[in-house]
C-alpha cells in the first residue's frame, strides 16, 4: 500500500540533497534542548542563543566531578564539587599513609611512656619515706587524738609520686638523650614536688608521734637553731633558689653533669629539691618555723620568682647555639634535633614556670583572704563582748 512518506530510495536521495544545500553553522552542534527549541521556533535573538549555547557546550565538557560525588550526595546536577580538583588527586594511598602516621605517633607514645628506670637509692629513699609516713598515721590513729588532715596526705604523697615519675619513669629515662626531658624534671622538682612534700606537713607529723622525750630535746632545738633561723628568711630562700636555677644552668656544672651520672643523680637533683624545700618552708604554712611571716610577703615573694625562672627560660629558647654540646653527641631515637630541643626546652621553662608560680601566688593570696576574714571576725567577737556589759546595780 502506498504511503505519503514512502519516497523510495529516489525520495530519500532527494531529502539528503535538500538537507545538504541547507546553511549550517558550525556552533549548533550538540546544543543545548533549549537552544534548539528556540531557533526552531523562530526567535529573533538566535545569534546571542547560539553563542551562549557554545560556552555552555563548552563549560560542561571541562568540568570536573568527583566520581564518588554521586553517592555522597555532595554534589548538584550540572556542578562541580568542592575541593573535587583536591581530593581528586588524593586517592586511597594518601589516606592510607595519614593513619599509618597517626599509627606511628601513638606507637612512640607508648613506647616512651612504657619506659621505666631503677635506681636503687632513689627508689628505696622514695619508699622509705612513703612508709615512714604510713607509719606515723597509723600512730596517730592509734593514739585517738585529733585526726590527720586528708589534704595533707594527699599532698605529701602526691609529691613522691611526680618525684618518681620524673626521676624513674619516662621522663627519668630520656632525660640524657633529650634537653626538654631534663627541663620537665627541674621543672617539675623545683615547683611541683617541693611545695607539695612541704604542704602535707612532715615536721608537724614528727612533733606529733614523736614522744615527749625525743620531741624536747632534739625536734624542738633543731627547729629553734640558728641555722633554722638563717634559712627561713625569705631573702635567704629567694636568692638560694635563683642562684641554684641560674648557677645550674648557666654554668659549666650542667654539662658536667650530663657527662658523669653520678654528679648528675645524687648531687644535681638533691641540689634542686634542697633549694626549693628551703625556699618554700617559710611560705607554705603548714610547718612550724621560728618566724611567720607576713602574708603579703609570701605573695611578693612567689610573685618575684617568676623573674629568675621566665628569663633563664627565655634566654635558653632565644639561644641561636647549642648551648650544651653533651645533647648534640647523643643518639635520638626520635624527636627534634638538638637546638631544637634545647629551644623547646626553654619555651617550657619560660612558659611552665610563669603558670606553675601563679598558680601558688593565688594559693597564697587566698591564704591571706582567709588571714583576714578570721581576723575581722575575732575583732567582732571581741567588739560585741565589750558592748555586752553585765548591768550594774543601782545605787
Amino acid at each position: 500500500m502506498y504511503s505519503p512518506n514512502d519516497h523510495g530510495p529516489q525520495g530519500h536521495e532527494e531529502e539528503a540533497a535538500q538537507r545538504d544545500e541547507e546553511p549550517t553553522d558550525d556552533r549548533i552542534g550538540n546544543q543545548p534542548e533549549w537552544v534548539a527549541d528556540s531557533v526552531a521556533d523562530g526567535d529573533p535573538c538566535r545569534e546571542h542563543q547560539l553563542q551562549l549555547g557554545h560556552l555552555v557546550s563548552k563549560f560542561s565538557h571541562h568540568r570536573q566531578i568527583l566520581p564518588d560525588a554521586a553517592s555522597t550526595g555532595n554534589h548538584r546536577q550540572g556542578r562541580a564539587a568542592p575541593g573535587a580538583k583536591f581530593f581528586s588527586s588524593r586517592p586511597e594511598p594518601f589516606r592510607s599513609d595519614m593513619a599509618r602516621s597517626s599509627v606511628r605517633r601513638v606507637d612512640r607514645l607508648l613506647t616512651v611512656l612504657g619506659t621505666w628506670t631503677f635506681d636503687p637509692f632513689l627508689g628505696l629513699g622514695l619508699l622509705g619515706c612513703g612508709f615512714a609516713y604510713i607509719w606515723a598515721l597509723r600512730v596517730i590513729r592509734r593514739q585517738a587524738t585529733v585526726p590527720w588532715p586528708r589534704r595533707c596526705t594527699v599532698s605529701f604523697f602526691s609529691g613522691l609520686a611526680i618525684t618518681w615519675f620524673v626521676l624513674l619513669g619516662p621522663v627519668g629515662a630520656y632525660d640524657d638523650t633529650f634537653f626538654w626531658a631534663h627541663m620537665v624534671q627541674h621543672i617539675a622538682i623545683m615547683m611541683i614536688a617541693a611545695p607539695l612534700l612541704l604542704l602535707g606537713s612532715p615536721i608537724l607529723l614528727v612533733l606529733r608521734v614523736s614522744s615527749r622525750r625525743v620531741r624536747h630535746r632534739y625536734v624542738v632545738p633543731l627547729l629553734r637553731s640558728r641555722a633554722m633561723n638563717f634559712l627561713t628568711r625569705p631573702i635567704v630562700g629567694w636568692l638560694l633558689f635563683a642562684g641554684v636555677l641560674i648557677g645550674t644552668h648557666f654554668s659549666p656544672f650542667y654539662e658536667f653533669a650530663l657527662r658523669h651520672p653520678l654528679v648528675h643523680l645524687y648531687v644535681e637533683h638533691p641540689l634542686y629539691l634542697g633549694a626549693a624545700l628551703v625556699y618554700y618552708y617559710p611560705l607554705l604554712s603548714a610547718n612550724p618555723a621560728p618566724r611567720r611571716l607576713p602574708y603579703a610577703l609570701r605573695a611578693v615573694s612567689l610573685g618575684l620568682m617568676m623573674v629568675p625562672e621566665a628569663m633563664s627560660g627565655f634566654f635558653i629558647y632565644s639561644s641561636q647555639y647549642l648551648m650544651y654540646p653533651y645533647y648534640g653527641t647523643v643518639s635520638r631515637p626520635f624527636g627534634p634535633g638538638p637546638l631544637a630541643d634545647q629551644q623547646f626546652g626553654g619555651a617550657l621553662m619560660w612558659g611552665a614556670g610563669m603558670i606553675i608560680d601563679s598558680i601558688w601566688v593565688a594559693v597564697a593570696v587566698h591564704e591571706w583572704l582567709r588571714s583576714e576574714e578570721r581576723l575581722a571576725h575575732q575583732l567582732d567577737l571581741q567588739t560585741l563582748a565589750q558592748a555586752t556589759l553585765p548591768l550594774g546595780r543601782p545605787e
